[in-house]
């Protein structure tokens, strides 16, 4: 967006203590309003990644905790946003839903594969992407499966923890 928008439409809500989805946040309120966001190949952004895995999954676990908050005030964008692909948030939904599952192991066939296919779920979404860091590096995609299997339980634990601390229901952050 250019800078005279940014100004005029509020900027960044300061309520998120960190950069953990106020750029999502602040893009949906302009969609909503009727904005559009266009992609530049001239624009240069910097921003600082993660360079432990530690530090990675950390990063992830505080976005998707805060992702309760941007879904609970852009309730459309839960499916539908373009940056987000749909499989990882059907891997995270998994991740939640494999707890559960685990309590078809003393209920018996076929409630017993429950946590089996669940996991062969979370594992077989992660392919395409797994393919495509092949394309790029063989020795990193061999690991790629790992990372994205710790991200989906991180994500789902995170989710977790911000619905359960109430960000669906708080009216003051809406």
């Amino acid at each position: 967006y250019r800078r005279t928008v940014f100004q005029e439409q509020g900027a960044f809500d300061t309520r998120f203590p960190m950069a953990s989805g106020e750029d999502a946040d602040f893009s949906f309120r302009l969609s909503d309003r009727g904005l559009r966001m266009v992609f530049n190949p001239e624009a240069v952004v910097y921003h600082v990644h993660p360079t432990t895995l530690g530090k990675y999954l950390r990063q992830k676990y505080w976005r998707a905790y805060w992702r309760n908050l941007i879904y609970r005030r852009h309730l459309s964008k839960m499916w539908k946003d373009s940056y987000t692909p749909n499989t990882l948030k059907l891997q995270t939904l998994l991740g939640l839903v494999f707890p559960a599952s685990l309590a078809g192991l003393f209920v018996g066939l076929p409630w017993s594969f429950a946590p089996v296919l669940t996991l062969l779920a979370i594992l077989l979404l992660s392919v395409p992407f797994t393919c495509w860091v092949a394309r790029h590096s063989l020795p990193l995609a061999l690991v790629t499966p790992l990372v994205l299997f710790l991200r989906t339980f991180v994500l789902a634990a995170g989710t977790a923890h911000g619905a359960i601390k109430g960000l669906w229901v708080k009216k003051d952050f809406l």
